[in-house]
């Protein structure tokens, strides 16, 4: 039976995906890192069918709180198949002349260290099965010219990238395939603290007239996730629909 690993489960992409895999109709137990938000997590975990949810709060923002979580996992003598790494901060525009080191060490700690201390303890034993599936929320700003106002979630995720390069380069020929998407602008949650006229502009101004739907973006985590990219490793999957 696969094992699943998610951070930022309780997300709305999280969501998403939880519910696109319970419509497989084959069994899994799934590992969910939430941070506060857990009500749709326990409504999926009581109505699910094929899905075993096991729901674990962590706050990734604290190096120490996700090694004491990642401990806990290994004391379970838990093995994930699939990693799925959603978590981040919330972002907002921000201009570099009010940059602030702080926010980008916690955009750092969640985005970055909190998949390392996983690939740490798991990538090996993934290694030792010659089998495994890793995927990343990386972004499109990661593509070509990035966003104005962003410095620090362009840092995280360019940090993340070259994670993810890293770890594909390392395990290359040992089952595991370890990839990143970057998507545009996707109208979920994330964006709380983002102005809808600028979400609105972000649409007109994109090559197809309108932002990724999350529906999209799990179509490809699916894919990346799946037997069906067995040759795929160490690749950005690129999902600006043509604007980079």
């Amino acid at each position: 039976m696969d094992t699943y690993l998610i951070t930022g489960a309780s997300s709305d992409l999280g969501i998403e995906f939880l519910r696109r895999l319970e419509g497989n109709r084959m069994p899994a137990l799934v590992l969910c890192q939430y941070y506060r938000t857990v009500n749709q997590l326990e409504e999926l975990q009581s109505s699910f069918k094929h899905l075993s949810l096991r729901l674990y709060q962590c706050d990734l923002s604290s190096a120490a709180a996700t090694s004491k979580w990642i401990e806990q996992l290994a004391s379970e003598d838990i093995q994930p198949t699939h990693i799925l790494h959603l978590a981040a901060v919330a972002f907002e525009y921000t201009k570099l002349s009010k940059f602030d080191w702080e926010k980008t060490v916690k955009e750092l700690t969640v985005q970055v260290n909190a998949l390392a201390q996983i690939f740490k303890v798991f990538l090996p034993k993934m290694a030792k099965l010659r089998r495994g599936k890793v995927v990343a929320m990386l972004s499109a700003s990661t593509l070509g010219i990035p966003p104005k106002f962003m410095s620090d979630y362009v840092i995280a995720k360019y940090a993340l990238w070259g994670l993810l390069k890293s770890a594909a380069s390392e395990y290359s020929g040992k089952g595991i395939s370890i990839n990143g998407i970057s998507p545009n602008m996707i109208e979920t949650r994330f964006l709380k603290n983002i102005d809808s006229r600028i979400v609105e502009m972000t649409a007109n101004q994109c090559t197809m007239q309108r932002n990724i739907t999350k529906q999209e973006v799990v179509d490809s985590i699916m894919f990346l996730l799946s037997e069906a990219s067995n040759y795929i490793t160490g690749i950005n999957l690129n999902l600006s629909g043509g604007d980079r």
